[in-house]
C-alpha cells in the first residue's frame, strides 16, 4: 500500500455506525457460525492501516458489519493507487533561521 488508509477508515466507520467496540466485533467474529475469528487488537491494526486483513477476514467483516465485500475491494484499491500523505514540511523560513 501507498501510505493511505481508506480501508481503515472504512472498517472503522462500519464498525462505529453498528456502535461496536473493537472488542465486541471480535466477540462476534469468535462466536458466528462460518466466521474467522478477528482479535480486536488485529481489528485496531486493520483501523490504524498498520495491517491488511486477508481475504477471510475480510469475508467475516462483511458478514458482521453486513456490507457487500465489494466495497471493501473498493477501498483497498484506493489505497493501492492514492500517493502517500505528504510528510510532514517545515516551512522554508524555519529552515533559513536556524
Amino acid at each position: 500500500m501507498n501510505g493511505s488508509n481508506h480501508l481503515g477508515r472504512f472498517i472503522k466507520e462500519c464498525r462505529a455506525s453498528l456502535g461496536f467496540t473493537s472488542r465486541k466485533v471480535e466477540e462476534l467474529t469468535r462466536t458466528g457460525p462460518g466466521l474467522t475469528a478477528i482479535s480486536h487488537s488485529n481489528l485496531l491494526a486493520m483501523e490504524k492501516g498498520t495491517y491488511v486483513p486477508t481475504f477471510d477476514k475480510v469475508l467475516t467483516l462483511a458478514a458482521v458489519f453486513n456490507v457487500p465485500t465489494q466495497h471493501f475491494e473498493a477501498h483497498l484499491r484506493r489505497d493501492m493507487t492514492d500517493p502517500a500523505p505528504p510528510a510532514e514540511t517545515v516551512p522554508l523560513d524555519a529552515l533559513l533561521a536556524s
